[in-house]
């Protein structure tokens, strides 16, 4: 939903009203835009698994114009996420030593 409200449809909207009976005419067949959306750490994927290059990434990334994570006006999905994929690094970083030295 949110890529889709970013495009410039009120998909929530349109569900109350029609929930509660109301027209929802001029909501969802409103045209909407054409927008690049990423889902940031899913995507960051790419980098770790040596598919994508960490500047194309970051080059998409600015491009976007719907994050799911970052938002300005509300960071803390953003912060909480991003600290969970650094624990997880770490973690599979700490992995690759143990196997690499057997311990």
């Amino acid at each position: 939903c949110y890529a889709v409200a970013v495009a410039g449809a009120n998909l929530p909207l349109a569900y109350a009203l029609a929930v509660q009976g109301k027209s929802i005419d001029g909501i969802v067949d409103t045209p909407v835009s054409v927008i690049d959306a990423m889902v940031e750490f899913r995507d960051f994927e790419f980098v770790l698994n040596r598919t994508l290059s960490l500047l194309t990434w970051i080059k998409q990334r600015n491009h976007c114009k719907c994050l799911y994570y970052y938002n300005k006006t509300d960071k803390l999905p953003y912060s909480y996420n991003k600290s969970k994929l650094k624990s997880r690094l770490i973690s599979t970083g700490l992995n690759k030593i143990r196997k690499a030295f057997k311990l």
